[in-house]
């Protein structure tokens, strides 16, 4: 046992003999328990903390005193530090005296025997992961004075039955009751003013819920998986409900106030879902469609409460009638998704040229006037917003024929629905509308490689659009059209300063010196740098071993602290960027544990790269799509068996390493969706198989393309031992490695 000046230091096994025989000489001038003073001391069973200890229970104090069974705490502890308990495992109950105003992060993280905690009423913070994994724990009261709990604060309290919130709660964290599968009821009090995201996912016996007025965000997947939640009933003040916060699968109805102006995408991921109502607007389902009174007459859409853009088209009909817009037909969802509400006018007024033009496009790619819907997602969403940003919905008559014409005679011809979501991607219209002065830059100058850096590289195309005020304010005497080059704002002017980005609140340079490279505004910047964080702090189940094969192309899986896997959509001109379509696989592979991203290289040239994403309850491991930059679609096409090799080591090593940690790897697949390898290597190499559907995704997934395809030459990774194969036919839209 050390001491010093009043301080408990450490304690070992051997220690606890004499706490237990003469505990006043064990604590004499002890005022204070230290920094991990009793980590790991197996045979603490049980311990009285005198009341001589004051102020504080240090970070760690007691984590892993895993037979642990009572604690009795000194009356004059102020707060308990964070892990101060974690692990504690044998510990049954708990009384935290008066005094204590806060409970630090994972105070009590594992404490899985712990069936009872009275928490006091002086009791003012309780830390991101306090009581987290503590599964016997039935019931908890929350003091009056407690205005937040932390992220994931309660989360895996399994056997949690009831929960009694005090006015004067304001926020609920993100995660804070993540899985407290018996959880029946909850009021939560008209004090609380946001519903953080996943803050009651999985809480599957809960069975109804009412948000009051004083809440006015209700977090990204706040209620997903309560399977039993039949109805809910949102009070008006509420502003913003987060993708998938209602995905219930027992669902059937719900109240949305006129106060609510934003709804996330598949919000009611579900299929019972038939009546909501939304002011005092009633939408029903009937006959394979959604049908609403509007303005005295029936309008009608088909769109199934999980696709992603359903909020957004119930959102749409609700805006516009805010805005007293007669709305003649509800738009595609590709139209409403990316419309800036200020245009919905316009866009009715000018949609038959519109609806032209992306008849033209579909006939150009091999589809009838009667099936556009068989037009890729992407490719379509990409086509609207080309069309919206280059002027067709303007008031200006000279800037609509303008656009048409460029439309017509530049982009129809030239672009495929692939070729056209590669170039386009990427596009924030839903934020930034129609730039009059960025649609005469375009027209102006545009040409096969408008805005490419060194012409197959770097694709500034979005990056510009998206700051094209921000490039104006930098070049504030350039014209756009001019008589003198000197006076001239060219595509070299955009690029240098898109190239050039600088960043406030940075925390991580090495990010943003990445980042920065490719013309990401502030806003976007600090997205992907809290996603990067987070993914730091949480690190990863992925693990591969080091590529020591002697082949020229070799295989990497990212690091988290590796900035790279922000800007690979860039790298390989793809839509896996912020912002995008694959923005969630960005988000997932940058911050979950349960995602990464594997780079292929030629020497230091990345010349492909897969977003990597690992289902741990079915032991499924999927290299969503290879994606290969244009400039090595040519190597990788003279180079295909290497680069064929390399993933199947990739696969091998990926698998191995996981098992070897303890992650069970039963599967191994690869998507097949906007997939560049299988279109720069012969499809003879593959086997087909049809009539497949994707499973066991992260939420979020934006491949919506099914079938499964089988790659041979991975079979002798598979063969190695390091995992099983399954054959899941008919349940997979990846391709099996």
């Amino acid at each position: 046992m050390k001491k010093r000046y009043g301080i408990l230091a450490s304690v070992n096994n051997e220690d606890i003999e004499l706490l237990e025989k003469n505990p006043r000489k064990f604590w004499r001038r002890v005022t204070t328990i230290d920094f991990r003073a009793f980590k790991n001391v197996t045979n603490l069973t049980s311990i009285v903390i005198p009341d001589q200890i004051d102020s504080y229970i240090y970070d760690e104090a007691f984590s892993g005193c895993s037979n642990l069974k009572s604690i009795t705490f000194s009356e004059n502890i102020g707060a308990i530090g964070d892990f101060a308990f974690k692990g504690c495992r044998s510990l049954e109950s708990i009384t935290i005296p008066d005094g204590v105003a806060s409970i630090g992060e994972s105070a009590f993280y594992g404490c899985e025997s712990l069936t009872s905690v009275i928490l006091p009423k002086g009791l003012r913070a309780i830390y991101n992961l306090a009581f987290s994994g503590c599964s016997s724990l039935t019931s908890i009261i929350i003091p009056e004075k407690v205005k937040s709990i932390g992220r994931h604060a309660f989360d895996g309290c399994e056997g949690l039955t009831s929960i009694t919130f005090s006015d004067g709660l304001t926020s609920i964290g993100n995660g804070a009751f993540i899985g407290c599968r018996n959880l029946k009821s909850v009021t939560i009090p008209n004090t609380v003013n946001s519903i953080g995201e996943q803050a009651f996912l999985n809480c599957r016996s809960l069975n109804s819920i009412t948000i009051p007025a004083s809440v006015y965000i209700i977090g990204k997947e706040a209620f997903s998986g309560c399977s039993q939640l039949k109805s809910v009933i949102i009070l008006d003040g509420v502003t913003s409900i987060g993708e998938d916060a209602f995905s219930c699968t027992n669902l059937t109805s719900i109240v949305i106030p006129d106060s609510v102006t934003s709804i996330g995408k598949r919000v009611f991921n579900i299929s019972s879902l038939k009546r909501i109502e939304y002011g005092n607007l009633t939408f029903e389902y009937k006959d394979f469609n959604w049908v609403v009174k509007y303005n005295g007459k029936l309008l009608k859409f088909n769109c199934h409460p999980n696709m992603p853009s359903f909020g957004s088209i119930i959102t749409f009909i609700k805006n516009a009638q805010r805005r007293n817009i007669n709305l003649p037909f509800v738009p595609h969802q590709s139209v409403v998704e990316n419309l800036k509400s200020d245009d919905v006018t316009l866009f009715f007024a000018n949609s038959k040229t519109y609806n032209s033009l992306l008849e033209e496009f579909a006939k150009k790619n091999g589809k009838d006037k009667l099936s556009l819907n068989s037009l890729k997602k992407e490719p379509r969403e990409d086509f609207f917003k080309l069309c919206y940003i280059s002027g067709l919905f303007s008031k200006n008559s000279k800037e609509r024929l303008a656009a048409e014409k460029f439309i017509r005679e530049k982009i129809i011809p030239n672009y495929s629905e692939d070729k056209l979501h590669e170039k386009f991607s990427g596009l924030n219209t839903k934020q930034n509308g129609f730039n009059p002065k960025f649609a005469e830059f375009l027209i102006e100058n545009f040409h096969e490689n408008f805005l490419l850096l060194d012409n197959i590289t770097i694709n500034c195309f979005s990056a510009a659009y998206n700051r094209f005020n921000e490039v104006l304010n930098n070049f504030p005497n350039s014209e756009i059209r001019t008589n003198t080059d000197r006076d001239r704002l060219t595509e070299k002017d955009v690029i240098s300063f898109l190239q050039n980005t600088k960043y406030d609140n940075v925390r991580y340079g090495n990010l943003a010196e990445v980042v920065g490279r490719y013309g990401y505004s502030q806003e976007q910047f600090e997205t992907l740098q809290s996603w990067f964080e987070k993914g730091i702090q949480k690190g990863s189940n992925l693990s591969a071993f080091p590529d020591n094969s002697e082949g020229k192309i070799k295989f990497e899986l990212l690091k988290k602290n590796n900035p790279l896997g922000a800007v690979l959509g860039n790298i390989t001109n793809c839509c896996q960027r912020i912002d995008d379509a694959g923005e969630s696989c960005v988000e997932h592979g940058m911050s979950n544990p349960n995602g990464g991203f594997v780079v292929f290289r030629d020497e230091n040239k990345v010349i492909g790269q897969a977003w990597v994403w690992y289902n741990k309850s079915m032991g499924k491991l999927c290299f969503d799509n290879i994606e290969i930059p244009n400039s090595a679609k040519g190597f990788v096409r003279k180079n295909g068996k290497e680069f064929k090799d390399c993933l199947t080591r990739a696969a091998k090593s990926i698998s191995e390493s996981m098992a070897k940690a303890g992650h069970k790897v039963s599967l191994v697949t690869m998507g097949k969706g906007y997939n560049d390898l299988l279109e720069s290597i012969s499809e003879g190499e593959f086997t087909k198989i049809k009539n497949g559907f994707y499973g066991g995704a992260p939420r979020g997934y934006t491949d919506i393309n099914v079938g499964e395809l089988l790659i041979p030459l991975a079979q002798a990774a598979i063969s190695s031992g390091a995992f099983a194969v399954k054959k899941v036919l008919n349940q997979q839209s990846d391709l099996e490695i």
